[in-house]
């Protein structure tokens, strides 16, 4: 994803070592050596290279347009977020209610946070203070489960089913019934 953003602007991996060289008095440079190894998937990037890859604004979103927002590129690299569509996805991750949850409120809105909870909240027709407990951590009830059923979304973009939930809910919360 960096190589191609980086050919797109006709950029060479010289090009990128002088700029970064550019940032905050040459702290964030990212050598030649470390764009090509990160280019060709052999590194992980440390903080202050994501930083400096970031502040170049060359890295861009595909549906907005906008460059990736540091954490943006740390999820990127932490296979949460989807480069080619801008969702952020379950991946490898065991996948929880409180997961779930987190997952769809960040695609629901570029606004992190209540906003994208309240949003949640009014698609599932459920009460914001509801959404926000079982968000974080309280199990929620069959009906509850039911109507999350009906908006919260896979990977892929198909919907989970309300059994799907219910064995999750299962898992994670054993002692609930």
């Amino acid at each position: 994803m960096i190589k191609q953003a980086r050919v797109e602007r006709a950029w060479t991996v010289r090009d990128i070592e002088r700029l970064t060289g550019l940032l905050d008095d040459g702290n964030y440079t990212v050598s030649r050596d470390m764009m090509s190894e990160l280019e060709r998937g052999k590194r992980i990037p440390a903080h202050n290279t994501v930083v400096a890859i970031a502040a170049l604004k060359f890295v861009k979103h595909p549906i907005t347009g906008k460059p990736f927002a540091e954490d943006e590129l740390f999820d990127i690299g932490a296979e949460f977020l989807d480069p080619t569509t801008g969702r952020y996805i379950l991946g490898e991750r065991e996948p929880t209610i409180t997961t779930l949850l987190a997952l769809d409120s960040r695609n629901r809105t570029q606004n992190q946070g209540q906003l994208a909870i309240e949003k949640l909240a009014e698609v599932a027709e459920l009460e914001p203070d509801r959404l926000e407990a079982i968000s974080s951590g309280e199990p929620p009830t069959d009906e509850e489960l039911a109507k999350l059923a009906q908006v919260l979304t896979k990977d892929d973009g198909s919907l989970w089913s309300e059994l799907e939930l219910k064995e999750i809910r299962a898992k994670e919360f054993p002692c609930d019934r």
